[in-house]
This record gives structure tokens, sequence and C-alpha cells, in this order.
């Protein structure tokens, strides 16, 4: 996990699966920030895929299929992220806590 200011902080409202297969192998996460939290960008859309580094908040590995509406996320990006709004990133890493 990195050891930086997460780039987007906030809690999940929307998860859209958007494998072909409709595995849950890649999704696309709204996220709405907290208030008082600093971080990059206020509201997101994170890219998560099978390569994205997934956690909960004692270290324990996830994957994408354990997501919820209404967890808290912490997500760096990775490359270029589109600046709109809200955003749109490719999460290398998150952070989930329930």
């Amino acid at each position: 996990m990195p050891d930086t200011q997460p780039d987007v902080y906030g809690y999940i409202t929307h998860i859209k699966y958007t494998a072909k297969n409709g595995s849950k192998s890649s999704a696309v996460v709204a996220v709405k920030s907290l208030e008082d939290v600093v971080s990059t960008y206020k509201d997101a859309s994170v890219r998560i895929d099978e390569h994205t580094l997934m956690e909960n908040e004692v270290g324990e590995k996830l994957d994408i299929g354990q997501l919820r509406e209404g967890h808290q996320i912490q997500a760096w990006f990775e490359g270029e992220v589109q600046e709109k709004d809200p955003v749109l990133g490719y999460a290398k890493a998150v952070r989930i806590s329930p």
C-alpha cells in the first residue's frame, strides 16, 4: 500500500462491474469525498481491475466482489487522470473499510 496521501478518500456510492463476461474482475466505483478529509480530488470515478492492490484496514487482501456501496475507500491513482467532474482514474491501490 502506498505511504502517501490518497488521491481520493470517501465512501462508495455506486459500483458498476465492467467485465465483458459478467464476472466481477473489473469495475468503476463512484466515490463521494468525506468532509474534513484531505485528498487530492473531491469526488471521483475509480477504475479497479485484477491488477489493483486491494486491502482492508488491517492489510488483508480483498477482491472486487467484496466491494459494497457505503464502504469507505482510499484510492491511489496510477497514470493519467481525466480531469472532469468527477475525475476518472485507474487505481493502483485501494484500502477499504466497512
